[in-house]
């Protein structure tokens, strides 16, 4: 059974639905340059009402900053051109943009949770996905995201992720979550 990670939350109502629908991280994007960006004083606020891990998701922050989110979140997650410099706890979960063939994964993240996303010339999530078949060879857990959706989620059956994220694919409109989507995500992505 593939973990849920719902990102991209701004609002205490989503949160505590996702919480209640059985997800099992909320992710917060801190980059200001996203659609659903939230900051961080506002997502904490959020955090204070949940029981489940939070991930703080950023691009291309100083290690000081991401030092200072580890204190205040349970992840980080490094969605920008991060190197192996800032790979400085087991809280980090490292994402890797695939195109067509599995990234060349530095030693240095070995301790620290990966995460696949579809390439873009943009930082953070584009909603489409990849050939997630490449993923087979990896031993060892990832998340998987990219165009993820309550229709094909259990597609990745085969590829047996630790966990699956998703924002877009569970939205009305960016930033507010579709309660229905979420629902048959969550249970769909639970049948993995």
């Amino acid at each position: 059974m593939a973990k849920v990670k719902i990102c991209g939350i701004t609002n205490l109502e989503d949160a505590i639905l996702a919480q209640e629908l059985g997800a099992d991280f909320l992710g917060f994007i801190l980059y200001p340059k996203s659609q659903r960006y939230i900051d961080v004083e506002s997502a904490i606020k959020i955090k204070k009402h949940l029981k489940i891990p939070t991930v703080a998701v950023v691009v291309n922050e100083p290690i000081e900053k991401i030092k200072e989110l580890l204190n205040q979140f349970d992840f980080v997650q490094l969605h920008g051109d991060e190197d192996c410099a800032f790979s400085i706890s087991n809280r980090l979960i490292k994402v890797f943009r695939i195109k067509d063939t599995l990234p060349n994964i530095e030693k240095c993240w070995d301790e620290n949770m990966l995460l696949f996303d579809t390439l873009s010339d943009k930082y953070g999530g584009t909603g489409k996905s990849f050939d997630w078949n490449i993923l087979k060879a990896l031993k060892r857990d990832f998340f998987v995201s990219g165009g993820l959706n309550e229709n094909n989620v259990y597609n990745l059956k085969d590829i047996k992720p630790y966990a699956v994220d998703v924002a877009s694919g569970v939205e009305a409109k960016p930033g507010k979550k579709d309660p229905k989507k979420l629902e048959n995500f969550i249970k769909s992505a639970k049948k993995l």
